[in-house]
C-alpha cells in the first residue's frame, strides 16, 4: 500500500458524466471514500514497475511481431522546431510550458508525430512501450527508452524517427531481442531515483487500442481472476510460481464497479494490510498500522523518495536550472546559432559536431552569460 496514501470523495457518488447526475445511494458508508496513492513513494513507483512488467511480459508472450529494444534521442534542434512550432487544433504547442512539463511535452509531441508518419507510410499503427529519461552529462536532453513492435526493417524505424539517434546501431541489432530480461531491465527506468532531477516524473508512452498485454484476460490464468465473491483471485502468478497483485489495469477490465466495490469492502472486513510485502493487522486505533507506516517512511526517505513534501526551494531550483538550459540549447540551435558554430548536418535534421563536441558548462556560468547573475542568486536560495 501507499506509504502516504490519502482517502477521497468516490467518483461514483458524485455528479458527473457517467451518471448523468443521478447519483446512486451509498450502502455502504465505507465506499464513500477511496484510498488515493501518492504516486511517488518507494510502494507507488514497485507497484506501477510491477504492472508494467507483467503487462510487458503478457505482451510478448502474445504478440509474433519483432520486438526491438529502442533508445530515441533529441538533437538541439529538433526539440528548437518541435518548441517552436504552430499549434495546432489537436496540440495547443509547447509556448507557455517550462520545466520539466516541457521535457515531457516534447517527448509526447514527437512520439506522436512519429507515430503519424508510420501509419501514412505503412497505414498500420505502430505497437510501442516508451518511458522517458532525462540525461545526466552536456545538454541533459530528454529521451526515451523502450520497446518497438514491427516486422518492418529496423531501418524504417531509424528513418521515421526525425529527431536524433536511434539506437542501436546497425551493428548491433544482432543482439538486440526482447525477453522478460530486456523487460527486468527496461522497467528500472520506472523504478529508479533521479539524483540530478529529483523532482522529476517520467511518463510513459504506450499504445492503448489495445492496451498493453491486453489479451491476458482471455487467457487460462486471465480467466482464473474472474470475480467469486470473497473467493476471487486477485493476484497474478509469475513464472516462477509467486503471487503478486493483479495490476490495476486486468481489474479494470475484470471487474465491474460494483464487484471492485465489493472486493474492497471484503480487504475492510479482513483488516488487513500488506506494507513492503509486510502483512500488517489492523487494530481498532490503527497503532500498528502507524507504527509500520513510519518504519518504511523512514527507509523510503533514505533510499531518495522523500517525504511526500514539496520542497519548493528546490522545485523552483530545477525549474530555472531547467529554463536556462533550454534557453542556452535554444539559442544554439537557432539559425543564428547554428551560422556561428558551423553546424554539421547529416541531411536528417541531426547535428553531429556542434551538438556533441560543444564544451560542457556549468550552470552558474550558462545562467551568468544570460543574466548576469549566479543561478542561486536569481531564486533566492
Amino acid at each position: 500500500m501507499c506509504l502516504y496514501g490519502e482517502l477521497a470523495i468516490n467518483r461514483k457518488y458524485t455528479d458527473n458524466k457517467k451518471n448523468g447526475g443521478n447519483i446512486p445511494p451509498i450502502l455502504d458508508i465505507r465506499t464513500k471514500y477511496v484510498p488515493i496513492s501518492c504516486g511517488k513513494c518507494i510502494e507507488c513507483k514497485r507497484a506501477k514497475a510491477r504492472d508494467w512488467q507483467i503487462r510487458l511480459t503478457e505482451e510478448i508472450k502474445s504478440n509474433n511481431t519483432k520486438g526491438y529494444f529502442v533508445t530515441l534521442t533529441f538533437s538541439d534542434e529538433s526539440i528548437y522546431k518541435i518548441i517552436n512550432s504552430k499549434p495546432t487544433k489537436n496540440w495547443p504547442g509547447l509556448k507557455n510550458i517550462e520545466g520539466y512539463s516541457l521535457d515531457n511535452g516534447i517527448a509526447t509531441r514527437a512520439v506522436r508525430l512519429f507515430l503519424e508518419n508510420w501509419r501514412k507510410k505503412y497505414n498500420t499503427s505502430l505497437r510501442h512501450w516508451l518511458a522517458t529519461e532525462l540525461g545526466h552529462e552536456g545538454t541533459e536532453n530528454i529521451h526515451l527508452h523502450g520497446i518497438i513492435w514491427t516486422n518492418e526493417n529496423f531501418e524504417e524505424i531509424r528513418n521515421t524517427w526525425h529527431y536524433g539517434y536511434v539506437y542501436p546501431r546497425p551493428h548491433e541489432l544482432e543482439k538486440n531481442y526482447v525477453s522478460e530480461r530486456t523487460i527486468n531491465y527496461i522497467i528500472k527506468y520506472i523504478n529508479k531515483t533521479d539524483e540530478d532531477h529529483p523532482n522529476y516524473d517520467s511518463i510513459i508512452l504506450a499504445s492503448h487500442k489495445p492496451g498493453i498485454g491486453l489479451n491476458y484476460i482471455n487467457t487460462y490464468n486471465g480467466k482464473l481472476n474472474k470475480f467469486k465473491g470473497a473467493n476471487t483471485k486477485e493476484t497474478y502468478t509469475t513464472s516462477n510460481g509467486r503471487e503478486v497483485p493483479l495490476p490495476i489495469y486486468y481489474k479494470n477490465k475484470l471487474y465491474t464497479d460494483e464487484q471492485k466495490e465489493q472486493l474492497w469492502l471484503i480487504k475492510l472486513d479482513k483488516n488487513e494490510r500488506y506494507i513492503m510485502g509486510e502483512k500488517v493487522i489492523n487494530d481498532e486505533e490503527g497503532k500498528q498500522l502507524h507504527r509500520t507506516l513510519e518504519y518504511y517512511r523512514k527507509i523510503n526517505k533514505e533510499l531518495g523518495y522523500g517525504n511526500n513534501e514539496k520542497d519548493w526551494n528546490k522545485i523552483q531550483y530545477e525549474n530555472a536550472r531547467r529554463k536556462l538550459l533550454y534557453e542556452t540549447r535554444l539559442k544554439n540551435a537557432s539559425p543564428a546559432g547554428q551560422l556561428n558554430m558551423g553546424t554539421d548536418k547529416d541531411g536528417r535534421g541531426k547535428t553531429h559536431k556542434a551538438t556533441q563536441n560543444r564544451p560542457k558548462k556549468n550552470i552558474n556560468k550558462i545562467a551568468k552569460e544570460i543574466t548576469g547573475r549566479n543561478l542561486s542568486d536569481m531564486i533566492g536560495i
